[in-house]
């Protein structure tokens, strides 16, 4: 059991019968809680968070006049029980814990939650309906009043530090309830990304996280794929309402085209905001299942075209890891209709660099594109519901579960898959038509509009470090220097030259960082164990052999040691004029 010495007050309980049973008041122990049984045993939850209780009895809990709930006596009682709820991350108990959060005495849940002496007393007069719309308005008030000075907690913080309390006294072994949408016990992860989608109704999701992809994409071409909508940030097609995000795909008015304006939708990216190696994906999402529809959750190469992340590179050489599709391709027949509506579809795609060796080249044309899918069918159409989607990246695989049940699997070969070594984003978008979503055929005219896919909540976990540093990794090496020019003698460059500088190593790098004739060189392409690195000569540089510095790291950022000389004795005699 988690006992943590909480500030504030002693022991604040009332002389109690020896046969009355002791529990816990929980997200960290709640001291200076009042409590009362329907049998009249009664006090302030101590230091530890306990109350006592008769067995088969009744316990109610208030600060002040803010009543928090009451529940059968147990060894823990948690704001779960007390809201009447059987899943922790329901509004009502996400609104108890940031409230109970919020007032901690000294702010620091390391050590508990105590609720002050005059806390409780200003706490007196004052109201807070945890099931209210308006509760977090109606917060900032209570708060200031009872705990002047104190920060209101996010919802994601409360939650994630309410999984760390119930984790530690043993999950659903001892709490009746489990905790959706987060790891199961045994394992020690971080919270490091989430969004609830907590927003008020009607408001865009939150734009330090999000960013919007608009238009048809490259060449107006439905994105890649022949896709037929056009992708906008309207609060028609994308917004916050109760709690989720809502992306609407809508044709308002028949006939529905193909790419001329008539069907609209959203795609978000988390691009340049939120990018990560490695980790557990968790999202509950419920998506359309209307003719033509293609809504998915998934994740590119955080180095893919339009980025900050250098060099930029092509699909689909950045990686593609598909956490959720659903096509609707449901033109056929019923029988496929029925059995493509109740199909959760996860898939990764790359570029096999021994297929298509040149980094500038198109992988896709080349036929270095490889591919992996696999589907799971349920019972019931996948719009019934929410489901909740969890995915497991690490260096070596990745898993996907729906509601429990993992139906994909693939080894990470870092020969030839070294894209899922690197940081990647997430997106959230719907489409329509296209490949996969009408087998490219044109709408029919029988497609139904509007088709939404609801987002309960993204979260992002990673394994906690918690212990001893790994010993230092060998250093990477290159196995390969080599330096040219595109003068007619590639061994000899003048003002004008563009010199080019290609390296091999022994593992993937992160973009390395080079010099020729001392500047810095801009012009990198590349990736993984093959990169070239060029620079245009200005006339700066003196006669003579053009010096050059390489410095790099692998992907762990684990540095080699600078290079200033190639392997193959090639070098770059300077002309001056």
């Amino acid at each position: 059991m988690l006992v943590l010495a909480s500030c504030g007050e002693g022991d604040g309980k009332a002389g109690i019968p020896a046969t009355t049973q002791t529990g816990v008041l929980l997200d960290a122990p709640v001291s200076g809680v009042f409590f009362e049984s329907r049998d009249g045993v009664s006090g302030l939850t101590d230091n530890a968070g306990q109350f006592d209780y008769l067995r088969g009895d009744r316990v109610r809990f208030w600060i002040g006049d803010i009543e928090l709930g009451s529940a059968f006596g147990a060894p823990f009682i948690t704001p779960v029980e007390l809201t009447g709820s059987a899943d922790p991350s329901a509004q009502a108990v996400v609104n108890q814990l940031i409230f109970l959060q919020s007032i901690d005495e000294d702010e620091n849940l390391a050590n508990g939650i105590s609720v002050s002496a005059s806390a409780r007393s200003a706490a007196a007069g004052q109201t807070l309906d945890f099931e209210s719309a308006t509760f977090l308005d109606d917060l900032d008030d209570v708060v200031a009043a009872i705990a002047p000075g104190n920060i209101i907690v996010s919802d994601i913080d409360a939650l994630a530090h309410f999984y760390q309390s119930y984790a530690a006294v043993g999950c659903s072994d001892t709490l009746n309830f489990q905790f959706p949408g987060f790891p199961a016990c045994g394992t020690e992860f971080e919270l490091i990304f989430a969004d609830e989608f907590s927003g008020p109704n009607g408001s865009q999701p939150d734009p330090s996280i999000w960013n919007y992809d608009r238009g048809y994409g490259p060449n107006n071409f439905g994105w890649g794929n022949n896709e037929w909508q056009l992708y906008t940030d309207s609060p028609d097609n994308v917004r916050i309402e109760d709690g989720n995000l809502v992306i609407t795909a809508l044709c308002p008015q028949a006939p529905c085209g193909v790419r001329d304006g008539s069907i609209t939708s959203a795609r978000l990216t988390t691009n340049d905001n939120f990018e990560f190696r490695y980790g557990k994906i968790v999202a509950r999402i419920r998506p359309p299942t209307g003719q033509g529809t293609w809504p998915a959750f998934w994740a590119l190469g955080a180095n893919f075209v339009g980025g900050s992340s250098i060099p930029n590179q092509q699909w689909p050489r950045v990686g593609e890891i598909d956490f959720m599709e659903v096509f609707n391709n449901t033109y056929n027949s019923p029988a496929q209709a029925n059995i493509a509506r109740r199909s959760a579809t996860s898939a990764m795609h790359w570029c096999d660099e021994r297929l298509a060796p040149d980094p500038n080249s198109n992988c896709f044309v080349q036929g270095g594109r490889l591919f992996v899918s696999d589907a799971l069918v349920l019972d019931d159409p996948l719009d019934q519901d929410f489901q909740i989607w969890e995915a497991n990246w690490t260096e070596d695989e990745v898993t996907v579960a729906i509601n429990g049940t993992e139906y994909f699997q693939l080894d990470i070969d870092p020969s030839t898959m070294e894209e899922f070594r690197r940081e990647f984003f997430l997106l959230l978008n719907v489409a329509v038509g296209g490949t996969l979503g009408s087998g490219q055929a044109p709408p029919q005219g029988d497609e139904t509009f509007p088709q939404t896919m609801l987002v309960d909540y993204v979260r992002v976990f990673q394994e906690a470090d918690d212990g001893p540093d790994d010993p230092p990794a060998d250093p990477p090496v290159l196995t390969l220097v080599s330096i040219f020019s595109n003068n007619a003698d590639p061994t000899q460059a003048t003002a004008g030259d563009t010199v080019t500088i290609a390296i091999i190593a022994d593992r993937p790098l992160i973009a390395p960082s080079v010099t020729i004739g001392g500047q810095g060189a801009t012009g990198i392409s590349g990736g993984g164990t093959v990169w070239q690195i060029s620079r245009t000569l200005d006339g700066s540089e003196p006669a003579g052999e053009l010096a050059f510095t390489i410095d790099f790291s692998d992907l762990d950022q684990v540095a080699g040691e600078q290079v200033t000389a190639t392997t193959n004795g090639s070098s770059i005699n300077v002309i001056v004029p």
